[in-house]
């Protein structure tokens, strides 16, 4: 009887950690195999894949798991708190809470990438409702009719680009074209003329919203930066 409880003792005592398994150090990672870790989060094994071309590698006590980017959900250490680029390579996720979360989209065309730590996130285009990082960073929506900004960590319309070049972003600065508007449109900065949708009014912005000031006799017209009421 002795020499079957060593035996099962002995088991026990060599058994692979496996996820969903129970650990005792916090913190503590070691390679399942060759492309994936198992981290020890909240006394339970969580995998962590790792997708670079080293995969995982361990030597004693020392594992490195080579990683460029992240899934939302997978574990992270509670030390970092940069971004990191998402594994579909068009969001960023952040470490919150012992687990990557996703804090913003880069739907423009160079999309997330990440080099020495540094990630780069095409973000000047955009859709209403979208996740993002930065508070008050512009963005172009994806129909180039609008300008939208960051707010409480959400895309939100900032104004109508009703002009004729509507929201442009190719040099990476979202610029809104506001020469064309209704009245009531929002509106930046006081005393911002535009012409009406239909040519026939002279609109200025009071109090960060377009209102109607003068009725053109002919026509109000966009010629160049000059905004003309004939």
């Amino acid at each position: 009887m002795r020499g079957f409880v060593l035996l099962l003792l002995l088991s026990s005592a060599c058994t692979k950690p496996a996820a969903g398994g129970a650990c005792k150090k916090e913190g503590q990672q070691v390679c399942a195999d060759e492309r994936d870790s198992l981290v020890c989060v909240d006394g339970k094994w969580e995998t962590l894949a790792c997708r670079g071309s080293t995969g995982c590698k361990s030597a004693g006590n020392d594992v490195a798991c080579d990683n460029d980017s992240y899934s939302p959900g997978e574990p992270c250490d509670t030390a970092q708190s940069d971004y990191e680029c998402g594994t579909d390579k068009v969001s960023v996720v952040q470490c919150k809470g012992k687990h990557w979360k996703l804090v913003g989209k880069c739907p423009g065309p160079k999309g997330c990438s990440s080099q020495k730590q540094k990630v780069s996130c095409d973000d000047a285009i955009a859709d209403v409702g979208m996740p993002c990082a930065t508070e008050g960073s512009a963005a172009c929506a994806g129909d180039q009719h609008a300008l939208l900004k960051c707010k409480d960590g959400l895309m939100t319309e900032s104004a109508k680009c009703r002009g004729a070049s509507g929201c442009e972003a190719s040099a990476g600065v979202p610029k809104c074209d506001t020469t064309i508007a209704q009245v009531g449109d929002a509106c930046g900065k006081d005393d911002e003329a535009a012409c009406s949708v239909d040519g026939k009014q002279l609109l200025r912005c009071r109090s960060q919203v377009m209102a109607a000031t003068q009725t053109c006799k002919k026509a109000c017209k966009v010629e160049g930066t000059e905004i003309l009421c004939n």
